[in-house]
């Protein structure tokens, strides 16, 4: 119809409340699966549903008129008049709206008077453009996207299931095993029976198929709650620079949008940043996606989200926790840590500025540690202490100087 001037363009909708609008101007092609139940509609018209009786295929069909009286919604067989009622039949507006849940969609021509010459072609529209065009497009007809800013929108697929999201935990990162190009095609195919909410180019932006809403069909048994990224290229592949800056920035809005975690997990029933392999058997058995050099980068993409929304990426030292440390370490057994981590900060902190021998860098506050740290106050570098303020028990100032030596953050 475009081709031949009778429509300006098309819009996909995916809801009865959009199809109803669609039809007050007139007819409209729908997209849904066909179950086995349907294939014999009664001789009054309707179409029996069965949802247990089994998907036969995928069918278009044309819906040309709505019956508000009895919410019937009927099409024509183009075949012969022996379907149904003399070759027409119908849906139930329950059914329709239960088939249009199973990943179906709505085809809306945008219906010219006539046949129009072909304009000189505009300027190529930005990803944020066309997102931004199909989000207000849709808003429009009472549908709400869940699209990410700047992501270059190229849906819609069937390869989904509307609004299947039950929660975020993470987003997935995947390998494509090919292309862009060859990817794009296989998860609009019907046939493929899978799909991404996002495909990552080794070059370019992030382009979004699936709306984050709906299940996309990418890891099986993690599909209603994990958002996955399709990543151009093979096992054994490292993810590009730009590839890495793009999958940096989705998780920054996964993590502004649903707050998901900003921490690598193996963990199916975790939360954070996950691989499609972790899911095992249940995942499809990808045990090996997105391979182990993309795997290895899961920390570069966190640190880079951490930059991107501006969040002090400095290790954090308790000043309480490293008081209490040098009180209680010293009389304990050897090898006895308390609050290990903060105080290995310190003791680190020691030997660069050669206060503490290698061997003592354990995470203890042992007696090698307030000698050391009582060095340190009496230096003037580190405050230029006397007296019972130097006695390696640290205090407010004197752990100051060196977080800012060193890199780390003192609180209370």
């Amino acid at each position: 119809m475009q081709a031949l001037g009778l429509a300006s363009g098309y819009t996909h909708a995916f809801s009865v409340a959009a199809l109803n609008s669609a039809l007050r101007t007139g007819p409209v092609m729908i997209g849904i699966e066909w179950l086995n139940s349907m294939l014999d509609p009664k001789s009054e018209g309707r179409i029996p549903l069965d949802a247990t009786s089994g998907v036969a295929g995928g069918h278009e069909l044309e819906l040309t008129k709505y019956d508000a009286a009895t919410g019937e919604y009927w099409v024509p067989n183009s075949w012969n008049t022996s379907w149904g009622d003399k070759g027409w039949a119908y849906l139930t507006t329950a059914d329709l709206t239960w088939l249009l849940s199973q990943q179906g969609d709505v085809t809306v021509p945008s219906l010219t008077s006539s046949p129009t010459p072909t304009p000189a072609a505009p300027a190529a529209p930005t990803g944020a453009q066309v997102a931004a065009a199909v989000r207000s497009t849709l808003t429009g007809l009472g549908v709400t996207m869940a699209l990410m800013p700047g992501a270059t929108f190229i849906g819609p697929t069937r390869n989904k299931r509307v609004d299947g999201i039950v929660e975020v935990r993470g987003l997935v990162l995947h390998i494509q095993q090919g292309t862009e190009q060859g990817s794009d095609a296989w998860f609009k195919n019907p046939a493929s029976q899978a799909s991404s909410h996002f495909l990552n180019p080794k070059t370019g932006g992030l382009r979004q198929l699936v709306d984050t809403k709906d299940r996309a069909w990418a890891e099986a048994d993690g599909n209603a709650h994990w958002i996955s990224i399709e990543n151009e290229g093979y096992a054994g592949d490292k993810l590009t620079a730009s590839q890495l800056e793009n999958a940096a920035q989705l998780l920054a809005w996964l993590h502004k949008t649903y707050s998901v975690p900003l921490e690598p997990t193996d963990d199916p029933n975790g939360k954070g940043l996950g691989r499609h392999g972790m899911g095992g058997a249940a995942w499809g058995g990808h045990t090996g996606c997105p391979g182990d050099p993309v795997k290895a980068q899961r920390p570069a993409i966190i640190a880079r989200t951490e930059q991107i929304l501006g969040i002090d990426q400095k290790p954090h030292v308790s000043l309480a926790h490293v008081v209490y440390a040098s009180q209680h370490d010293p009389a304990a057994a050897q090898g006895h840590t308390t609050h290990s981590a903060e105080v290995l900060i310190v003791e680190r902190a020691l030997h660069a500025e050669g206060l503490l021998s290698a061997q003592y860098v354990d995470g203890s506050w042992g007696t090698k540690t307030i000698t050391a740290y009582a060095r340190w106050q009496r230096s003037a570098a580190g405050g230029g202490f006397t007296g019972t303020a130097a006695d390696g028990v640290p205090g407010e100032t004197s752990l100051k100087l060196p977080a800012a030596r060193h890199g780390f953050t003192v609180t209370d």
